[in-house]
């Protein structure tokens, strides 16, 4: 069971690691930094479309190119997709293509 404090503090801790990933990507442009904290989120749990862009809407990123994105890289072929969603509407990242 999570209490609203624990729950807090993974949010924070969540957070804290999103504006890491942002500050290593500082020399990208707005739209493959977002693609980064999109596939972050999917690695750590957040992985529906309302909460991908609840979360990144908080870090000053457009909801609706969240949600592009989301539907854009979305798709059964891992060369041209970094994630998949199934029928709950939850999104997985396609295993590393070597």
């Amino acid at each position: 069971m999570t209490t609203d404090h624990q729950t807090r503090f993974d949010l924070d801790a969540l957070y804290r690691d999103l504006e890491d990933l942002r500050a290593s990507c500082q020399g990208l442009n707005r739209h493959d930094q977002a693609i980064a904290c999109i596939t972050f989120c999917i690695e750590e749990g957040i992985n529906t479309g309302p909460q991908i862009i609840g979360i990144l809407r908080r870090k000053d990123f457009n909801n609706r190119h969240i949600g592009k994105l989301l539907h854009d890289f979305s798709g059964s072929d891992p060369v041209q997709h970094f994630w998949w969603r199934d029928e709950t509407g939850t999104y997985h990242r396609h295993p590393s293509v070597v």
